[in-house]
């Protein structure tokens, strides 16, 4: 039975042989994994510094641009200075001049708006007559029995029609 055992059962150094043949595999596997990893990961790094330097130097170019534009209307605003206040002269009456006219315009449409106010002529005596089918133009328009409502000046009157003539 020993015998039979031994047969069928590895030896001890074949099974550490194999063991370290693997993990000297596995070893070798991972190192190699790992350098194309960190190969693909500066790679990476570098395209970001790539970018992130053009990006800079694309900002500065858009500061300097700006500060030679801003330094040029400076200039011309130190130079024009007179001119400058002269245009604010002129712009002052340019604006009093419309809002004068605007102004003069307002009030014309506001007495012609007040010229058509429907409730105008009740101050001078007139009144508004509503019908069933509303404002009344026309005697012949209401029929006899007829309800009226009658707006005054200072107030309003139901009314009842007795007699039509147009």
């Amino acid at each position: 039975p020993t015998n039979a055992a031994e047969l069928v059962a590895p030896d001890r150094r074949e099974i550490m042989a194999f063991v370290d043949g693997a993990v000297s595999r596995m070893d070798v596997e991972m190192r190699s994994s790992l350098a194309g990893r960190a190969a693909e990961i500066d790679g990476m790094v570098a395209r970001i510094e790539t970018h992130a330097r053009r990006g800079i130097e694309g900002f500065r170019h858009m500061l300097r641009d700006f500060a030679g534009r801003f330094a040029k209307f400076a200039a011309d605003v130190r130079e024009k200075g007179v001119t400058a206040a002269s245009l604010d002269a002129h712009l002052s009456s340019i604006v009093r001049f419309w809002a004068s006219r605007t102004g003069d315009r307002l009030e014309a449409s506001t007495r012609l708006l007040g010229s058509l106010d429907p409730r105008r002529p009740l101050e001078r005596g007139y009144a508004i007559v509503r019908g069933p089918g509303g404002l009344l133009k026309d005697a012949a328009s209401v029929d006899a029995g007829a309800a009226l409502d009658i707006q005054l000046r200072r107030g309003r009157l139901a009314a009842k029609v007795t007699e039509t003539r147009p």
